[in-house]
C-alpha cells in the first residue's frame, strides 16, 4: 500500500525537472552542489516512480485490490490538498 501510495507522484520527476531549471535565477544563493543534488534525484525519481507503477500493477491484479489502489491514492491526495490548504492559510495565499 505504501508503494501503491507513491503514485502520487508519477508525474513529479517532469515537474521538478521544470522546476529546477528556474533555480539558479531564484535561488543564486543555492550552493552549486546543492542544485547539483536534486538535478540527480530526477532521474532516480524517474526510477522509482517506474518502480512503484510496476508493483502497484502487479499486486493489485483483481478488481476489489484495483478500488483498494484507487482509495489509498484518494486518502494521500486528500492528506496532501490539506497540508495545501493549510500552509496557503498560514502564509495568506488566496486564489
Amino acid at each position: 500500500e505504501a508503494v501503491c501510495s507513491s503514485l502520487t507522484e508519477l508525474f513529479a520527476p517532469e515537474i521538478h525537472k521544470q522546476r529546477l531549471a528556474g533555480w539558479p535565477e531564484h535561488y543564486p544563493w543555492i550552493d552549486r552542489a546543492g542544485l547539483q543534488y536534486f538535478q540527480s534525484r530526477i532521474n532516480l525519481a524517474r526510477r522509482d516512480v517506474e518502480f512503484g507503477l510496476a508493483v502497484t500493477l502487479e499486486r493489485f491484479a483483481t478488481r476489489a485490490a484495483q478500488e483498494r489502489a484507487l482509495e489509498i491514492l484518494q486518502f494521500k491526495l486528500d492528506v496532501l490538498w490539506q497540508m495545501n490548504d493549510a500552509m496557503a492559510q498560514r502564509y495568506g495565499v488566496t486564489s
